[in-house]
């Protein structure tokens, strides 16, 4: 079956933030067949010196990737950045 990419955000770090994450490349929902690949670019922008640190259990600083995937319809993706 194809899967068909709805959606792609990112959620950042909202309490101690030296930088925010975005994402590029991704342009509406996109439909891949079995073995077919796309890209998108996640891009770290520095605001202070600083760490920013994976924290999936507050769901900060993470990428979800939201799809029609029957076994994970959310794939969420930590993030870590540094700012020096």
């Amino acid at each position: 079956l194809p899967l068909t990419i709805q959606g792609v955000y990112i959620n950042n770090d909202l309490l101690f933030p030296a930088g925010t994450f975005s994402v590029s490349g991704f342009n509406g929902p996109t439909i891949l067949d079995p073995w077919e690949s796309t890209y998108i670019t996640i891009s770290f922008n520095a605001a202070s010196s600083g760490l920013e640190l994976d924290l999936s259990a507050l769901d900060q600083n993470t990428v979800h990737i939201v799809s029609n995937s029957s076994s994970e319809s959310d794939y969420v993706i930590t993030l870590a950045g540094a700012a020096l």
